[in-house]
């Protein structure tokens, strides 16, 4: 495979310093989303590929045809993808560029090919992996290409060679501040919720804790790294100028591992004015530690949602998944947020081996518990545990039956919170967690639906009659919902098997 890449390339292009540069083509595969959030990963990658010279070409299949795609002046190819419906998509965009032009070098990066680099480059449809972070080592790559250099010397990929998997040694992580801002002016920007739900912005990567449900454990090594707080108020005022946005999301796992670059951060906001409202992740003991004083800065500086991930009302859960807070914590940390007028969103995950009946039910009350302190409160899950590649509880989940699939095109069928990644459960079990699920998640949905405008609502449930019959169910599926949930009574849910089809099949949710 990697002979075709090379002996193609030298073949068609000659002398790459007596040709015009060509293009690297991004892709973000997905299925067909109205409103999707930006496809950072790439858009993070073509600034830096275009800061060291290079044209680049953004494509999101979520709003955009692969069919249709101008592979005449490409170099290479790089495709991003996580597991799921997003690698099922990946799969079909690389067999068509195959089919279309075997000679350019397709390049896969993500979380997937990162924890499954020797199964991936095992496809007819894969050139070269990068593991782990893409931007130095996918820079080095397009440069080996385009002088038609071997690539043997690249840290961080894994290729094949004389029909041998090669994996050359793992890539350090770079320092966040060579990067610039994302390649936003790439995107139809009206195309994206971020516009109005608040502009993906990420100042940091990875996360110092230990939960080992999360992959950060593998992906970023427990260690943590962020942008110098100058930069960040300096990128965040370019792109409140630039782009008049009102709203800034952090998509970044722990905005808050620094607490001085943090604070550094939130005075800066004030003090230059941005006039912005902003959300993020963060741990609640990270909350339950500060002083009243210190969240008030939070909100000054225009904080409106933290998203908390609380993961278990069980105490013996919560020490079993490495989470490292106390159910006081988080009490206190929404008292905290609410008291300043921030909303908290908690989520939860249930079905996680090891977990007891009793400890499940210890989850559900707690959701009822946390629900009754506040209107200002919303949770917007009870997640079913899914075995997440990398990941401690991963290895768990295998010795307790779970079967890995063995092809990208399986991992393509894997679904996140899916009872049918839990075989340790009964059948019974299985059904119970996935109503309790869906229960969840639709009365979240709902809450935040009002909050939309109807021209929202339209593009998110569909065409008028689905949106007429939205309206007229929507009474019985609350009063099912409340009555099942207060009751505990989570059997012969025939009407949300109905429900959980709708979703999947007639709205425009995910």
């Amino acid at each position: 495979m990697l002979a075709v890449v090379w002996s193609c390339m030298q073949r068609k292009n000659g002398n790459s310093s007596s040709r015009r540069r060509k293009s690297i083509l991004l892709i973000y595969p997905g299925p067909k989303t109205s409103l999707p959030r930006f496809p950072m990963s790439v858009i993070v990658l073509g600034s830096y590929l275009r800061k060291n010279g290079y044209n680049v070409r953004i494509l999101d299949t979520r709003i955009e045809d692969y069919e249709n795609m101008d592979l005449g002046s490409v170099l290479c190819v790089g495709i991003s993808s996580m597991s799921g419906v997003q690698l099922e998509h990946a799969v079909k965009i690389a067999r068509y560029i195959k089919e279309e032009k075997s000679e350019i070098p397709i390049i896969w990066g993500g979380v997937h090919p990162s924890f499954f680099p020797a199964q991936a480059i095992k496809s007819r449809y894969i050139d070269v992996v990068v593991r782990g972070e893409g931007e130095e080592t996918l820079l080095e790559l397009v440069q080996k290409i385009e002088r038609n250099e071997s690539i043997e010397n690249v840290k961080g990929i894994t290729y094949i060679q004389d029909g041998k998997v090669v994996d050359n040694p793992d890539r350090g992580f770079m320092e966040l501040d060579k990067l610039e801002l994302p390649a936003y002016d790439l995107l139809e920007l009206e195309k994206y919720a971020d516009l109005t739900d608040g502009f993906s912005y990420e100042s940091s990567r990875g996360c110092p804790h230990r939960c080992k449900f999360c992959y950060n454990l593998y992906f970023h090594k427990r260690k943590w790294r962020g942008k110098n707080s100058k930069k960040v108020l300096d990128e965040l005022e370019s792109i409140v100028r630039r782009y008049k946005v009102k709203k800034i999301y952090f998509v970044e796992d722990e905005l808050f591992a620094n607490r001085s670059r943090a604070k550094e951060i939130f005075e800066g906001i004030c003090r230059r004015d941005l006039g912005i409202e902003w959300s993020a992740f963060c741990r609640a003991d990270f909350i339950s530690r500060r002083t009243d004083s210190e969240i008030k800065l939070l909100k000054d500086s225009g904080c409106e949602i933290l998203s908390i991930g609380v993961e278990s009302g069980s105490p013996e859960m919560l020490r079993k998944i490495n989470k490292d807070i106390t159910v006081e914590q988080v009490e206190d940390a929404v008292r905290k947020c609410v008291k300043c007028d921030i909303m908290p969103v908690m989520s939860f995950i249930i079905g996680i081996p090891g977990e007891t009946k009793e400890d499940m039910f210890k989850t559900l009350r707690f959701y009822d518990k946390l629900m009754k302190t506040s209107e200002k409160i919303e949770i917007n899950g009870c997640f079913v545990y899914t075995p997440y590649p990398g990941t401690p509880i991963f290895e768990i989940a295998i010795q307790k039956g779970y079967k890995p699939k063995e092809s990208l095109e399986e991992w393509g069928q894997w679904k996140y919170s899916d009872v049918a990644n839990t075989p340790w459960l009964t059948t019974r079990e299985k059904n119970e967690l996935d109503i309790i699920s869906t229960i969840a998640r639709f009365r979240y949905f709902v809450h935040r639906l009002e909050f939309y405008s109807e021209r929202y609502k339209h593009k998110k449930i569909g065409t008028f009659l689905t949106m007429v019959l939205y309206r007229l169910s929507l009474p019985f599926f609350r009063f099912s919902a409340n009555y099942r949930w207060k009751n505990h009574f989570f059997q012969y849910a025939f009407e949300w098997k109905m429900w959980i089809y709708i979703i999947e099949h007639k709205f425009r949710i995910r």
